[in-house]
């Protein structure tokens, strides 16, 4: 733990550490951790392509980029980057925000409502999109874009990051590492001070 510094407010993050960074949705279901992460588009020739990975977004130059990336990626589900913005410059001294030397950035944990459907609804969309698209050329645009680099999103326990790490993305991976090391030991503090304030979705 001594290698990751958690940060008490959005306005303390020094602009260096926002070149790298990301926001994971998460939630506290049955008694356990559940994290949402999105699939790297099986359309796209890339290192990653079918790895799970974080909603994340790379030389930034503030919050606003960050925020950005994480609205295309999911497909607008958690409304409009203002409203994203909002809620996290609000609520930024209750929500966990860490900068990691090893993920080489900020990674923004947000408390969602557990939605059980939500895998079905991002998947539907991204198909019914793509269909529209229907041209690679158009899609690999979009990639570029922040836009459909996602083909699926899931939710992953804890048990599952250790059963199934080798689906997940070199990036990734430090962020399990960290979820690891921070929320287990610290399940009552998390579930008592983050969750029932903003058991909702970002809307």
């Amino acid at each position: 733990m001594n290698h990751l510094k958690i940060i008490n407010s959005i306005h303390e993050i020094h602009p260096c550490h926002l070149e790298n960074g990301c926001i994971i949705p998460f939630s506290f279901y049955k008694n356990e951790f559940i994290f949402l992460f999105g699939r790297e588009s099986k359309e796209i020739k890339t290192e990653n392509k079918g790895l799970w990975k974080e909603f994340n977004s790379k030389n930034n130059k503030t919050l606003d980029d960050i925020i950005k990336e994480f609205w295309q990626q999911t497909n607008g589900f958690f409304n409009s980057p203002q409203i994203i913005k909002e809620y996290i410059e609000s609520n930024s001294q209750n929500l966990l925000i860490i900068f990691s030397p090893s993920y080489n950035g900020t990674i923004i944990f947000i408390p969602i409502k557990y939605c059980e459907n939500i895998e079905k609804y991002f998947n539907n969309t991204y198909q019914f999109i793509k269909h529209i698209l229907d041209n690679k050329k158009e899609i690999i645009k979009c990639k570029k874009r922040g836009l459909l680099s996602k083909d699926n999103i899931q939710w992953f326990n804890i048990n599952d990051f250790n059963k199934l790490s080798k689906k997940f993305t070199k990036s990734s991976k430090d962020i399990l590492n960290i979820i690891n090391d921070f929320f287990q030991p610290n399940i009552d503090i998390i579930t008592d001070t983050q969750i029932p304030p903003y058991s909702q979705y970002v809307t």
